[in-house]
């Protein structure tokens, strides 16, 4: 088993800490120049992670990932000597693609994409930094956004005595993770992964307004409309464009009646001007269901559905996402 012994490292910063179920990691005492964040040391900062400028032997940090990376697998192999995990950061830029960034790492796909809960191989700069531990395996939220991470938690989680559970910082906040250390996707959980990220949440529907600069069709002025307009007859479904959880159901006077789900850290979909909602909040929806009916709550010049797509917390074309939606 991978967690049999610790090996500590003086020249990085443990950044994870295991909590509540038992584990085999034993505490470590600080060395001069780390922090040591092992089981009742306090939440990690997310900025304090060691990070890795360049994805080359020429960056001392990457060397000493690579370092741990091998280590761990040679402790899979032989079935011995493990050690603690710890945590990298690594800035993205223009031009990074996730199978590049996965295969310069020696690192499995699936231990990449759960720790930093992407429901898709989709990376860009706008997500700011990927998280990258030094030991191979698949880590579960303990509450999934996205349908991927509902069926790794359904196939991980019946034999708790696998799993070392662990709190990471990450760009929205702590959240609580099951680690399984060597564990990768299956097939079908690799299918789920690499299948485009989006559906169309109107497939009966026709665009009626693009993304961006507009006159108001109600004023005649020049505004930015942060999302796309899909007509179609009231009662007409609208389906989750995406898997993810319900954050939101509200209503106000422009938008009416609307729904937005959180996917992952980084994606975020609203659903306007709807006559019914199917769903409740903190409802998890798969992918393609129901979530409501088209309506013309708010402020219309007739039934359809206004949907937007959120990076960040900023709209973004959602025909970048949908190429259906592509006017």
């Amino acid at each position: 088993m991978l967690w049999d012994r610790l090996a500590p490292k003086n020249d990085c910063v443990k950044e994870s800490e295991s909590r509540s179920r038992p584990s085999r990691l034993p505490a470590a005492a600080p060395a001069a120049s780390a922090v040591v964040l092992l089981i009742s040391a306090a939440l990690p900062v997310f900025g304090h992670y060691p990070e890795i400028r360049e994805l080359s032997r020429e960056d001392a940090v990457f060397r000493q990932l690579q370092e741990d990376i091998s280590a761990a697998h040679r402790g899979e192999i032989i079935g011995g000597a493990g050690q603690n995990l710890t945590v990298y950061q690594y800035r993205l830029e223009d031009g990074d693609d996730f199978f590049r960034i996965a295969s310069r790492l020696t690192l499995s796909q699936a231990s990449l994409a759960t720790l930093n809960e992407l429901s898709s191989p989709e990376v860009a700069p706008v997500l700011g930094y990927l998280l990258i531990p030094n030991v191979p395996g698949v880590f579960v939220p303990e509450t999934p956004r996205s349908d991927l991470g509902a069926a790794l938690a359904e196939r991980l989680t019946e034999d708790e005595n696998d799993g070392v559970e662990i709190h990471i910082r990450t760009r929205s906040g702590p959240r609580r993770f099951t680690f399984f250390p060597g564990a990768d996707f299956t097939a079908e959980e690799r299918r789920e992964f690499l299948k485009p990220g989006f559906t169309h949440p109107l497939p009966d529907g026709r665009i009626s307004s693009g993304f961006g600069p507009r006159p108001s069709p109600f004023t005649g002025r020049q505004t930015f409309h942060t999302g796309v307009d899909i007509a179609a007859p009231s009662g007409t479904a609208i389906r989750a464009a995406r898997g993810g959880i319900v954050t939101s159901i509200t209503r106000d006077q422009v938008y009416g009646l609307k729904v937005r789900i959180e996917h992952d850290e980084v994606y975020e979909t609203r659903y306007a001007h709807l006559g019914q909602v199917n769903v409740e909040l903190n409802e998890r929806v798969t992918s393609g269901m129901i979530i409501g009916r088209v309506g013309n709550t708010g402020l219309t010049t007739g039934a359809h559905l206004h949907f937007e797509v959120h990076v960040h917390g900023e709209p973004v074309n959602p025909a970048a996402h949908v190429p259906q939606l592509s006017r």
